[in-house]
């Protein structure tokens, strides 16, 4: 895998989606004219996986794997100079049906106040200085897991908010949600589900964490850990990987095999089952949701 930079705004991007975890870049960022053609600033060689890289005070920090560890680096940003990197076993047994995909890893890191999240394929979470990268705190879930079980391994991005850090884990077998304050890893909550964790990644709204399982959409209590309600949302090979998108009063979901719902609390106010959003989650502006269908082995809608 290659890390390319072409032209940055001066937005940081820290998080899974963005500074609001919704795929958008806010307007005061949008250069008043674009360039003709974007030209490539630097680029380094960085192993391979999924995880998108996050931007924050001139660096670039990146979750990629070399071999059977998992790698965690900062790079200047302005010239793509490696200026620390560090390391850890990771060993990963991949599902008979994912051969050719690659071991990861697939969730996206989080800066908050001077600390980088990472959650690994296998489930560790681990918490690093992003001037130095010394080690913080960790929590390794992967004996819980048996990666095996699940297409992808573990791959929400984690959600930092009102002072803790939240990780979903688990394998098709059952799951666990886990709050752990920021700061010093205690641990806030647990919430113990009979479904597995979903390949989706969740959203803060209104004092709640609202994401998917593997077979449902779930609304949980940020302070509490409570789960205060659930719609059912089944897929024949658990593939629930769509982020939620919040317009208004709505929360919309998809899949690749059942299109996208829109609701208010628990209540389905519209469907299209024409909307089937799979692997990549779709992007609200102006009223509008634009993303990539699964349809026709890929449409743009």
């Amino acid at each position: 895998m290659m890390l390319l930079l072409l032209v940055l705004t001066s937005q940081e991007w820290t998080q899974w989606r963005g500074p609001a975890r919704d795929g958008v870049v806010p307007a005061a960022q949008v250069p008043a004219a674009w360039p003709k053609e974007l030209k490539s600033k630097w680029k380094v060689a960085v192993g391979g996986g999924y995880s998108t890289p996050v931007v924050a005070a001139g660096a670039v920090f990146l979750h990629s794997r070399s071999g059977e560890s998992e790698t965690v680096s900062r790079f200047s940003l302005a010239s793509g100079k490696l200026e620390w990197t560090k390391s850890y076993p990771a060993v990963f047994n991949k599902n008979s049906y994912a051969k050719a995909m690659s071991k990861g890893p697939f969730s996206t890191p989080v800066v908050r106040e001077g600390r980088l999240y990472t959650l690994g394929v296998t489930a560790i979470l681990s918490v690093w200085d992003v001037r130095t990268g010394s080690l913080l705190w960790r929590k390794d879930f992967s004996s819980t897991v048996d990666t095996s079980k699940l297409f992808t391994g573990t791959s929400m991005s984690p959600l930092v908010e009102g002072g803790a850090v939240i990780v979903h884990t688990g394998d098709d077998r059952g799951s666990a949600m886990h709050a752990f304050d920021a700061v010093s890893g205690a641990v806030k909550w647990t919430l113990k589900m009979a479904a597995g964790p979903g390949y989706a990644s969740p959203i803060p709204v209104n004092g709640q964490l609202v994401t998917m399982t593997s077979q449902s959409l779930i609304g949980v209590d940020l302070v509490s850990g409570k789960q205060l309600w659930t719609v059912p949302w089944k897929d024949e090979w658990l593939e629930n990987a769509i982020t939620p998108v919040r317009f208004e009063n709505l929360l919309i979901f998809a899949g690749v095999r059942r299109g996208a719902v829109a609701l208010k609390g628990s209540t389905q106010v519209w469907a299209n089952p024409e909307a089937a959003f799979y692997l990549s989650s779709p992007v609200l502006d102006d009223g509008l949701l634009y993303g990539f269908n699964s349809r026709k082995k890929g449409q743009f809608v």
